[in-house]
């Protein structure tokens, strides 16, 4: 009887088994809590890194389209188109500051000369 008696185990000790494998089975699922937070960590890593790659890749080529555009030979003609016609207008600017200028006409002092050049 003296060794039943060992063997049998006190309501601490059953609290203490049971403790134990408490502490067992939880650190086991926070464990594999874990590798899942770290798979969902690489996963985000991953998507990160593939958003900043498609960011990048956009920027170039908005980069690039935006150089083309500045190269193209329709721009240059229509630039090309602008700076003549705005040779024209100084050329015609000249000449008439020039007529003006040379009629030695007293545009202040001749109301005929201030309606014309009030319209």
């Amino acid at each position: 009887s003296m060794l039943d008696a060992t063997k049998e185990k006190t309501p601490g000790q059953i609290m203490q088994e049971k403790q134990i494998k408490d502490l067992e089975d939880e650190t086991e699922n926070n464990f594999g809590n874990g590798n899942t937070c770290i798979r969902q960590e690489a996963t985000f890593h991953c998507t990160l890194k593939k958003i900043g790659e498609k960011i990048h890749t956009d920027k170039n080529n908005q980069k690039d389209d935006l150089d083309s555009m500045e190269n193209s030979d329709k721009i240059k003609t229509i630039q090309q188109s602008l700076q003549m016609e705005i040779q024209i207008t100084t050329v015609f600017q000249r000449v008439f500051q020039n007529l003006i200028l040379g009629s030695k006409a007293n545009w202040a002092e001749d109301s005929a000369l201030k309606e014309i050049s009030a319209t």
